[in-house]
């Protein structure tokens, strides 16, 4: 057992014993992991704060490979974002994004080192920003390219058949296309990739939509967060990839998030 030094996202927290919680974190370092909280419950322990959900910390903890549960030694608040903490709309969106973190992410996945700096970011700017909801489209992109969930677009998902190169070429670069209504393809947003025409025709698969929702979908997956905003006029594209992720990651998730009925309620007040 050694002592490790790293920095996380609190995600959620459940009562342990009288006094002390467990704290599921995603931590740059690690993936998810749990850490026992001691005194977390009491009102006069500094361990109350730093263990509040959504709360960005650097974190001190007693590390074992084979062991499920660790016990934090300390910890200090990093940023608790208050601009998303005393906007509902802000916070319910936060809510969402941290319970797909917990939901997506295991303990030592490779890749969530990369992704984990990638979301401080995404977070940094989501916090500050008037359009919330892009910056968390945004990121569920990143969430699906990190867990290895992206869509393939370089060949049928059902046949295995390569897609046309004018259709890989125009979109798998790392900028936008003037919009293209004449040029469609189909897309499984269970499968999780492009079907093409015979397929398509066959076993009547996957739904039609213009390149520029498949460009754009790459294009998020590829661009920094300050590139985002470069899709802010692309209202077709956005409310597309909307529902393609909507159903993409109700399939993998494979059960409804309490976060996600809050959203929608919050959204529609």
């Amino acid at each position: 057992m050694s002592i490790v030094h790293t920095e996380g996202i609190v995600l959620k927290t459940y009562d342990y014993s009288e006094t002390s919680k467990i704290a599921v974190i995603f931590t740059k370092d690690y993936g998810k992991i749990k850490v026992m909280a001691k005194g977390a419950k009491s009102k006069k322990s500094n361990t109350q704060a730093v263990t509040e959900p959504g709360t960005y910390i650097r974190l001190v903890f007693y590390y074992k490979s084979d062991k499920e549960l660790l016990t934090l030694s300390e910890a200090t608040i990093i940023d608790q974002y208050p601009k998303v903490r005393t906007d509902l709309v802000k916070f319910a969106y936060y809510m969402y994004v941290l319970e797909l973190i917990e939901v997506l992410f295991e303990s030592d996945e490779g890749g969530s080192r990369d992704f984990f700096t990638e979301c401080i970011a995404y977070i940094n700017t989501f916090s500050e920003s008037d359009n919330p909801e892009l910056y968390v489209i945004a990121l569920e992109v990143k969430m699906l390219k990190a867990h290895g969930h992206m869509f393939e677009c370089q060949k049928c998902v059902e046949c295995g058949k390569n897609v046309p190169r004018d259709l890989i070429s125009s979109a798998n670069r790392t900028e936008l296309h003037p919009h293209n209504t004449k040029t469609e393809i189909y897309l499984s947003t269970v499968q999780g990739g492009v079907i093409c025409k015979k397929c398509k025709s066959v076993h009547n698969r996957g739904r039609k939509y213009p390149l520029t929702t498949l460009q754009t979908l790459l294009y998020l997956s590829q661009c920094s967060v300050e590139e985002v905003t470069a899709i802010s006029s692309r209202t077709r594209e956005i409310v597309d990839i909307k529902n393609i992720l909507r159903i993409r990651l109700d399939f993998l998730v494979g059960k409804s998030l309490k976060s996600l009925s809050f959203l929608e309620k919050t959204i529609k007040m």
